[in-house]
């Protein structure tokens, strides 16, 4: 069945104005404890498995290498991790959390639990689900026909 191509404009703007506001809100609701909008992803990736090398940590977060290695001066600076030398290649960094990084959890998943209610307040159970289902299905879309970039494309998924 061949959809509109008004339809697929409008679909279209809504995405990129949802996108817009959830990352302006996120933005808001990050700085209040202190963190940038892409930190987060760092911060997951290490809650899960510290002492991932920058290389490791770029591929499972989707960044490429020069914008990980701004991220990690940052977040290095403000306490919520340190690198230190690989002792078998020293020519590889590992990134693990501090005690702050650590703590900094709850606050983490708090913060994304509040945007998710704002964002679908009113939704129903069975709608959330169903719009889960479409996003994904939109994903996958643009996926299969190239959509990520090359540093990308080739990297493991992040288990969320």
């Amino acid at each position: 069945m061949e959809t509109d191509r008004s339809d697929v404009a409008g679909l279209d703007f809504r995405v990129a104005h949802l996108w817009r506001l959830h990352y302006g809100r996120a933005h808001a609701l990050l700085e209040v404890i202190g963190l940038y909008r892409g930190q987060p992803p760092v911060l997951h990736a290490l809650w899960g498995q510290e002492g991932l090398s920058q290389s490791e940590l770029a591929a499972r977060i989707h960044v490429t290498a020069p914008t990980l290695s701004r991220m990690i001066q940052r977040m290095a600076k403000a306490g919520l991790l340190t690198t230190e030398d690989d002792p078998a290649d020293h020519r590889v960094s590992r990134v693990y959390l501090t005690d702050a990084g650590r703590a900094i959890k709850d606050r983490v998943q708090s913060t994304w639990a509040q945007l998710g209610s704002e964002m679908l307040a009113g939704f129903t159970p069975e709608e959330t689900e169903l719009a889960g289902r479409f996003l994904e299905r939109m994903a996958a879309n643009i996926e299969h026909v190239g959509g990520l970039r090359r540093c990308c494309k080739e990297s493991p998924k992040s288990e969320s």
